[in-house]
């Protein structure tokens, strides 16, 4: 049955004003690099630290471990709560409230697949996020809220990235891609 636009308005109209809902940040991607060298990058302390945040990184199920976010973010406490080398990671991801931003409990799963093709599948979920209850959801970020994600390819393959002279250009051996929120 389809919803017409009236139902569809007055049912936003019943949202209470402070009502929340949580949401997810997804990635996919196609890789070049085989799913060993993927599980690597996510899981190799050095790596995560030249393409998220520098600190600890464990990949075994229960361990702890902390991510320094500066300060943004301050330190991020994680535990891992699966792991199925090299196809499956997943953990939490928590903050305490800082100035600029609200406290996280959140879970970053990352999802693998070799492709038959060559290269690997990777999908990143970020889950967990609380926003408005009548922000919408379904599509790609509009522009100004789009997130890039630089994955350093390069570094993964065990060659040195270039940077780029023109600051408005990407890092040469990375991946641009556009996350999206996802209900």
């Amino acid at each position: 049955m389809t919803e017409t636009t009236s139902d569809a308005a007055h049912d936003q109209a019943a949202v209470p004003k402070d009502a929340t809902k949580t949401v997810a940040l997804v990635m996919e991607a196609d890789l070049d690099a085989p799913i060993d060298t993927v599980w690597r990058g996510l899981t190799d302390p050095a790596l995560v630290a030249r393409w998220l945040l520098p600190g600890g990184m464990a990949a075994e199920q229960g361990a702890v471990f902390s991510l320094d976010g500066g300060t943004a973010l301050g330190v991020i406490d994680c535990a891992v709560t699966e792991s199925d080398p090299p196809r499956r990671l997943a953990y939490r991801w928590r903050t305490a409230a800082t100035e600029s931003q609200p406290a996280l409990d959140t879970v970053v799963r990352f999802e693998l697949a070799p492709r038959r093709e060559g290269g690997t599948r990777l999908k990143i979920v970020h889950d967990g996020f609380v926003v408005a209850a009548d922000r919408p959801v379904d599509a790609v970020a509009e522009t100004g809220e789009e997130m890039i994600v630089l994955l350093p390819i390069a570094a993964l393959m065990r060659r040195r990235p270039r940077r780029s002279r023109r600051p408005a250009q990407l890092m040469r051996g990375t991946m641009p891609t556009v996350m999206r929120l996802a209900a």
